[in-house]
């Protein structure tokens, strides 16, 4: 279209004839200035189309910015920061930011290995004395492969104490009440968030500050950041312009608040006292500070940025993997394999309630920032879709999701006919997405909001289509024993546990309904 534009101009100005003492020099920057509002007009459009588009299929109530060569070119926010209150979210409206937080984490101890006051290959006892496995070291707690466990460690804790409000004082011992690795530190890549709580630790221990309080001063202020802030459920100020968080029930088009689901009450409220691995509030436009304080220089130097920015090595020699040949991890970054649109690190972050995304192309200097209040799958594709916009890149029509699909039909028409249109659209591998997660946590919605018949039939469709997995099992058996269905559940426990043997809490319920007998 550009190309058609500019030839149909030098047509115009030769037809017309008014242009024929001009010299060509100034022709030609007239023509190339008309071109200009064009290009950007027709950028704004394709990124409005793309975001709209998400908006129409309940995939984005939340704010969006996008910025290249240190200018902002496309901001815009969607939905609603309060439903009952009909407020929209705005610009200056701050999110959850989940684990982008992780971000500013790595940050701080990057700063201290700039200041000499660690060294990343130290083990982690050399800071924490108590901490029991003596041979992690700083470098795999950043890049998540010490192999420590994840927020399961406190399960013991909440069980004994619904109302306790965790804190990194509890990490140490949850890890030793925990007892053992999952695997030796170095020989893969698994997420941890309480390795991240730890690195916190290591902060206020070498610079005698609260962790966030050296965040603050350090990250924040020098990031020219002032709408940033802890934030959780228990620790939570009073702020009017903060987004409440919602979750899209997938057979409706309704949002339900989550700050009071008793499920979520762990994730929300219990775990609401960690720091390090979240519960950070912010906006877009403090992120893109942010992103800006990372290219300058202000934080960071650039020689240690790169060492982020690089694939972490496990002890075979080989690269920390998350997805293989696609994604890697480096320092407290996301790593993307292909280059063929440039250098791209990321941290996204989840939430009951929000899902988040921090995309950085290094190479061209561009950045998409996605905050959402309510959550949204296939963030980490849309924000690729925007690169790939940038670029001018062909954008693969973006695949529905599946689950979204089989459970409206599911609810509106019953479950033969949703089981045909599951089976239908399995095999559409093009046009939809199938997510095992996803299709989970639709038939919890289902069982949430009274229709329990829908969640068994959601949740034994789901057995079928991942009959390999553990998970879907428990799922299953967890709804069956609510609703009275003892044998069944047995026999699905007793599955379950056939795929994952070293899983105690399926254990533990299988051993309680078999003692109900």
């Amino acid at each position: 279209m550009k190309t058609w534009r500019l030839l149909s101009g030098h047509w115009l100005f030769w037809k017309l004839n008014i242009f024929e003492n001009v010299p060509l020099t100034l022709l030609t920057s007239l023509l190339t200035i008309c071109q200009l509002p064009t290009t950007a007009q027709s950028t704004t459009q394709r990124l409005d189309s793309l975001f709209a588009a998400l908006q129409d299929e309940q995939r984005l109530n939340g704010t969006v910015l996008v910025a290249e060569q240190g200018k902002v070119i496309y901001q815009k926010s969607f939905g609603f920061a309060q439903v009952n209150t009909k407020i929209l979210n705005r610009d200056d409206t701050r999110f959850q930011l989940a684990s982008i937080g992780k971000t500013f984490t790595a940050v701080a101890i990057l700063q201290l290995y700039e200041q000499k006051k660690l060294k990343l290959d130290d083990a982690l006892i050399n800071y924490l004395p108590d901490f029991p496995f003596a041979t992690i070291t700083i470098r795999q707690l950043l890049s998540h492969t010490a192999g420590l466990p994840d927020l399961q460690i406190f399960e013991p804790y909440i069980r004994d104490n619904p109302a306790r409000i965790l804190t990194n004082a509890d990490v140490i011992p949850a890890l030793k009440k925990f007892g053992k690795l999952p695997f030796e530190p170095g020989e893969r890549w698994s997420y941890s968030n309480p390795g991240y709580c730890l690195l916190a630790l290591v902060v206020e221990k070498l610079t005698k500050m609260p962790f966030h309080t050296y965040l603050n001063s350090h990250v924040w202020q020098a990031s020219s950041m002032p709408n940033t802030y802890p934030c959780s459920i228990p620790t939570a100020k009073v702020d009017p312009k903060r987004a409440e968080s919602y979750q899209p029930i997938f057979f409706s088009s309704q949002l339900q608040l989550v700050d009071t689901m008793q499920r979520y009450h762990p994730l929300l409220v219990n775990f609401g006292g960690l720091q390090g691995l979240g519960f950070i509030a912010s906006t877009a436009n403090d992120l893109w500070s942010f992103d800006r304080a990372l290219y300058s220089g202000r934080l960071l130097k650039a020689q240690t940025l790169a060492l982020a920015f690089t694939p972490t090595r496990l002890k075979n020699g080989n690269q920390a993997d998350v997805e293989r040949n696609k994604v890697t991890y480096g320092l407290g970054w996301f790593i993307g394999q292909d280059t063929t649109i440039g250098k791209r690190v990321w941290h996204s972050g989840f939430i009951p309630g929000g899902s988040t995304l921090f995309l950085r192309n290094l190479t061209r200097q561009q950045t998409v920032v996605i905050l959402t209040n309510a959550e949204s799958d296939g963030l980490q594709e849309s924000g690729e879709n925007v690169l790939k916009l940038l670029t001018n890149r062909h954008l693969a029509p973006e695949k529905k999701s599946l689950a979204k699909q089989y459970v409206r039909a599911l609810f509106e028409q019953g479950p033969d006919y949703g089981a045909a249109r599951f089976m239908s659209m399995r095999t559409d591998t093009a046009h939809y997405r199938f997510s095992p997660a996803e299709m989970d946590y639709a038939g919890h919605q289902f069982l949430l909001n009274g229709y329990t018949s829908q969640a068994l039939e959601t949740l034994k469709i789901l057995t079928f289509a991942e009959s390999q997995a553990w998970q879907p099992y428990t799922s299953y058996a967890e709804v069956l024993q609510l609703i009275g269905k003892k044998a069944e559940a047995v026999i699905m426990y007793q599955k379950s546990l056939s795929l994952n043997a070293t899983n105690e809490r399926v254990r533990q319920a299988l051993t309680q309904l078999l003692s109900e007998k």
